[in-house]
Formats: structure tokens, sequence, C-alpha cells
């Protein structure tokens, strides 16, 4: 998302559904992304990203790196 606010407003969604959501912004990178997890297996990551699929949340699933991250 562009505008930071948005992102906010999408995690604290996130968050009152039970996922674990927060906002990630890197200085070069123009946008803030929300990230749901980290997870430690794929198993879980998998089931949370069909439980956002149902509630109608399109994701993706990465690798997560905090040392990328800001």
């Amino acid at each position: 998302m562009i505008h930071k606010d948005n992102a906010d407003a999408l995690a604290e969604l996130l968050r009152k559904r039970n996922f674990p959501a927060f906002v990630s912004w890197h200085e070069t990178d123009r946008f803030y992304r929300v990230v749901v997890g980290p997870f430690d297996d794929p198993d879980s990551t998998s089931k949370v990203k069909t439980e956002l699929s149902k509630q109608g949340f399109e994701s993706i699933r990465m690798r997560w790196n905090p040392s990328a991250q800001q």
C-alpha cells in the first residue's frame, strides 16, 4: 500500500480477526506491506493463507527476512 494509514487500518482489521498482523516498510521501497505472521512451519503458513482467502483477503506467501525490514 502506498499510504501508511491504509496499511495501519488493514493490519488493525486483521488483528481484530485474530491474525498476527503488522505493517512493514523499508526506505528503499515505496510501499507499506501488511505482514501476517511469521509462522514456524509451512503447514501453519498454508492454513493461515487459506483462512485469509476464505475471509476475502488476497495474500502471497514469502520467506520473512527481518533484517531487510524496518
